[in-house]
């Protein structure tokens, strides 16, 4: 009840006015008046009882989200003195750098987080592997300081992990690029957990990432602390039936909740054998070029999107094996890029299952050339081809336009998306994020 009250108030202090705008400066006032209002319908601030340590961060809140003399921009301006030791951990741990170039470390961090991450109980569990994690946590001039994580003092063994990189993000109302760290991972055992080590290790990051001149950040969580600026959906799209009906992790009912068959639904989930767009192929290395600036004028439309350098486009987009599959459409006439779509790979363990489940991650699409459907049904007739059991997209970018149409499901999986030190009032709709946090 107290829950209830708190928002209540909140959203009264921000009503929208009865009568129409006299003005073009009223209309856009009340446009603002009508988006806080909306945003804090959508989240409840909960700072005050339950998230002690957000609040003394710079993060917005709901509180400050109704007061309209506040700016979108950063949120502490002044820029305090770096603290130079870490921080203080309990008696009998320690800070340990987690070296991912070091196949030991690497595959220690590897485990920690495959038997960590997800919480015992559900059926898939996330498996992480070395050559994942130094995509996605290597990338071009990323700082090793900022991979780091706690061990026992006696045992050295690893018990949590956090991991970040540097990145450059497009926000709103910016014209020029923000310099953030991205935290793309943070995970605790699950047994240690009550002892607030998740806070101490943003806190040390927040250190480490200030000591390179860094005062923003942006993070994504399945947990609401305040304040997020916007929410997505993870969707699933099936792949392989007969395997997710055999491991008990997919029930084949059609889209009015009716049983099918399993014959009935390989029939209403089977993607063509081969693609139907003129040119589509593996992405080169001497693709990079184009590649660069399609997704830069792509993203651009976004209210918070990554910038994308050609390096970068190298290190994330340019095919791994078991990492990342990225695909281009080449015109037959000019030979230029006109098109693109990748996605990446991750494995779930299955409880009572030896062979894993083969997801496949919706990473950033482009389609300029032909319907955004016609591309995406390309990438899943290749993600069946490479033996993927299940495709995934979150409802960020353009991805609406072919969730439904290519017969995804909604998850209960939803994300909350945060910037560090940056105030974004109104929020930001899924649909104009274009950043990927793996």
């Amino acid at each position: 009840m107290k829950k209830e009250r708190g928002k209540k108030k909140v959203v009264d202090e921000v009503k929208e006015e009865e009568d129409p705008p006299r003005s073009a400066e009223e209309a856009k006032q009340a446009q603002l008046i009508k988006d806080i209002t909306s945003r804090c319908q959508m989240y409840n601030d909960d700072a005050d009882s339950t998230h002690n340590f957000w609040v003394t961060q710079p993060m917005e809140r709901l509180s400050d989200i109704q007061d309209l003399s506040l700016e979108d921009g950063p949120i502490v301006v002044t820029r305090s003195e770096v603290k130079q030791d870490p921080y203080a951990l309990p008696s009998n741990y320690e800070w340990i750098d987690c070296d991912l170039n070091c196949d030991d470390m690497s595959s220690q961090v590897a485990v920690m987080l495959t038997q960590n991450f997800t919480a015992r109980g559900y059926m898939l569990r996330e498996t992480y592997s070395k050559d994942f994690l130094r995509w996605a946590l290597q990338p071009p001039n990323y700082y090793a300081s900022w991979h780091f994580g706690v061990c026992v003092k006696r045992s050295k063994k690893l018990v949590a992990f956090i991991g970040g990189v540097p990145s450059r993000i497009r926000v709103r109302g910016n014209k020029e690029v923000v310099n953030m760290a991205a935290v793309k991972i943070l995970c605790v055992h699950e047994k240690l957990r009550s002892q607030k080590l998740g806070a101490l290790m943003m806190r040390e990051m927040n250190r480490r990432v200030q000591s390179q001149n860094i005062w923003q950040g942006i993070f994504a969580s399945g947990v609401i602390v305040p304040t997020p600026i916007s929410t997505y959906t993870y969707w699933t799209r099936i792949l392989n039936v007969k395997k997710l009906l055999a491991f008990g992790v997919w029930m084949s009912q059609s889209p009015d909740g009716k049983d099918m068959s399993v014959e009935t639904a390989e029939k209403l989930y089977k993607v063509p054998g081969k693609m139907v767009t003129p040119g589509f192929r593996k992405m080169l290395p001497s693709d990079v070029s184009a590649v660069t600036q399609l997704i830069g004028q792509y993203l651009s439309q976004f209210e918070v999107a990554e910038y994308f350098t050609s390096e970068q486009v190298q290190h994330f987009l340019l095919p791994r094996q078991g990492v990342i599959d990225s695909y281009v459409v080449v015109n037959a006439v000019t030979s230029s890029v006109s098109d693109f779509c990748s996605f990446y790979t991750f494995y779930y363990s299955c409880e009572s299952q030896k062979e894993p489940v083969k997801f496949a991650y919706s990473f950033y699409n482009i389609a300029t050339t032909m319907p955004l459907v016609q591309l995406m049904m390309d990438a899943l007739a290749m993600a069946k081809k490479e033996k993927f059991d299940t495709f995934a997209a979150a409802d960020i970018m353009e991805n609406g336009i072919f969730l439904e149409k290519l017969k995804f499901e909604a998850t209960p999986n939803r994300k909350h998306l945060y910037l560090y030190n940056q105030r974004l009032k109104t929020g930001v709709k899924a649909s104009n994020v274009g950043v990927v946090l793996i």
